[in-house]
């Protein structure tokens, strides 16, 4: 990506964020994001560990 198209990009993100409800937005969608991730890996770890025989 050359430096325009990257700032063109961060103008289109500046613009898009620029009401309190869509920071809001993005917020709640970050801190989901995290929580599933959480739960994947809390799932996930015990399961690999059986898998590989490592109870």
């Amino acid at each position: 990506m050359d430096v325009g198209n990257l700032i063109s990009y961060t103008n289109d993100v500046v613009k898009l964020l620029q009401h309190k409800r869509d920071i809001n937005n993005l917020i709640h969608t970050l801190q989901r994001t995290i929580s599933l991730s959480s739960t994947f890996h809390s799932d996930f770890n015990p399961l690999h560990k059986l898998l590989q025989g490592k109870n």
